[in-house]
């Protein structure tokens, strides 16, 4: 049998042992603790600085996108409208079968053909001025009358093309008319509406004065409404019908820098009396994360008896 001192050196052993693996583990644990730590501040690194470059790389694909898009549709519109053009004139083209020109310069040699792409478009530039020279002789007036005579005479034909026709005058009519921009209140009163002035008439007897307003609609200025306004009561402005147009399709995003606003007042037809109703200027909108308020806008108004 062992001896009372064998066992109690063995249980001394058994319980210096256990610490030390106490003490090993302890180290273990904290060693892993702080391994995690360092892959977890490695990882949140990581996804802050892949954060910072979706961020960087979709910033400037949408600044080159809404830079780009204005550029990219003009270029497919004239494509189109090119396109269009050829499909109309190549063929005939083809079917006259002009020749191809030859000749060298320089020792190069240059093979130049009437069939190439974009020739429908020079082809109806041409006719267009041709047609508009024509245009501003008294013959060539009656000839195009009486072409357009002859087309009436079809059922169809008169259809189509009476309405084509309409549309033109009333397009030419707007480039000639739409002259004088104001604003009038409008659908009530305290709010303001864009228009351009198409038609005045005056009685001479009261001397009162009206004017007929185009009131175009957003972002489709060929639709819109008519109305009547006394002349007192419209708002005259600097605006021109370039910056006009550009408020209309822009929606009111595209502003310019400064508009004034006046009202005249007309107590003969012969003088007029102008009261200044304010300067506004354009404010930009704040920075994303701005947390300013924007301010209100500027106005400037004068006694017209100053």
């Amino acid at each position: 049998m062992p001896s009372v001192l064998g066992v109690v050196v063995e249980l001394g052993r058994i319980e210096h042992r256990g610490k030390w693996l106490l003490n090993t583990d302890s180290g273990g644990t904290e060693e892993a603790t702080d391994r995690k730590a360092a892959t977890e501040e490695r990882l949140s690194s990581t996804k802050h600085g892949a954060s910072n470059v979706e961020e960087h790389v979709r910033k400037h694909i949408m600044d080159g996108f809404f830079e780009l898009i204005p550029l990219l549709v003009t270029i497919a519109a004239i494509a189109f409208l090119v396109g269009y053009a050829d499909a109309l004139i190549r063929p005939i083209i083809r079917l006259l079968g002009l020749p191809t020109l030859d000749f060298t310069i320089g020792g190069l040699s240059f093979s130049l053909s009437a069939d190439f792409w974009g020739v429908g478009a020079i082809v109806l530039l041409v006719i267009f001025y041709l047609v508009g020279v024509l245009l501003s002789f008294a013959v060539g007036r009656r000839i195009m009358n009486s072409f357009s005579g002859l087309l009436s005479a079809f059922p169809i034909v008169k259809l189509i093309f009476g309405m084509m026709k309409k549309a033109m005058t009333s397009i030419r009519g707007t480039q000639t008319n739409f002259s004088r921009v104001v604003f009038v209140e409008w659908p009530r009163e305290g709010m303001m509406a864009l228009g351009f002035v198409t038609g005045r008439i005056y009685s001479p007897e009261t001397h009162a004065s009206m004017v007929s307003v185009y009131i175009p609609t957003i972002p489709n200025p060929t639709s819109g409404n008519m109305a009547f306004v006394f002349e007192d009561d419209v708002i005259e402005t600097n605006l021109n019908p370039d910056d006009a147009m550009r408020l209309v399709f822009s929606g009111g995003i595209v502003l310019p820098d400064t508009v004034n606003l006046a009202r005249l007042s007309i107590a003969m037809e012969e003088h007029r009396v102008s009261e200044l109703v304010g300067t506004f200027k354009t404010i930009a909108a704040p920075a994303a994360g701005d947390d300013q308020a924007m301010p209100a806008v500027s106005q400037k108004t004068t006694d017209p008896k100053s």
